[in-house]
């Protein structure tokens, strides 16, 4: 074997062995709070987005498809943050919702026209309160800046679509 055939199989085999001790070690040194809280908001990013397309494609109320595209948008760029915080501290994102929030996706399928507009209305003014609260959370006692940051700028942002959803469900 040549020399540098045994260089490059030790340097392959040393990197293959470093690099997943790396990224363990960068996911380590972030506090579990907020390791918790951007997993947590990829998912609800997530969800929202494909409660979104639904609502897009279903509702028969005319407030909660403009909604839906506003919803969609922030959502979309607030997973865009998340994605990248996590990027950088290097925390893996699921690429799924939780199976509650499946679950709740799957809840409204079968439904159409008022029925479905009811059951989108309750399940975003649910997702948007646990949201909110986690993103409060994460404010008061997170311990890394920059994912409090993106708490900071997510809470404003999901209180005016809770605003926003309670005045469609006076309408809808």
């Amino acid at each position: 074997m040549s020399a540098l055939r045994r260089i490059l199989i030790t340097g392959t085999c040393a990197a293959a062995a470093v690099l997943p001790s790396v990224a363990a070690n960068a996911e380590s040194t972030v506090p579990p709070q907020d390791r918790n809280y951007l997993i947590a908001a990829h998912q609800t990013n997530l969800t929202e987005i494909a409660l979104g397309y639904r609502a897009q494609a279903m509702t028969s109320c005319p407030k909660i498809q403009e909604m839906s595209a506003t919803l969609l948008a922030d959502h979309m760029r607030l997973d865009q943050m998340d994605t990248a915080a996590a990027d950088q501290l290097g925390v893996q994102l699921p690429t799924l919702p939780t199976q509650e929030q499946n679950q709740t996706i799957l809840n409204t399928s079968t439904r159409i026209g008022r029925d479905f507009d009811a059951a989108w209305i309750q399940a975003e003014l649910a997702g948007h309160q646990k949201a909110a609260k986690a993103g409060n959370a994460e404010m008061a006692s997170g311990g890394s800046q920059p994912v409090k940051n993106i708490a900071q700028q997510t809470v404003p942002i999901v209180q005016a679509h809770q605003r926003d959803l309670a005045a469609a469900a006076a309408i809808c």
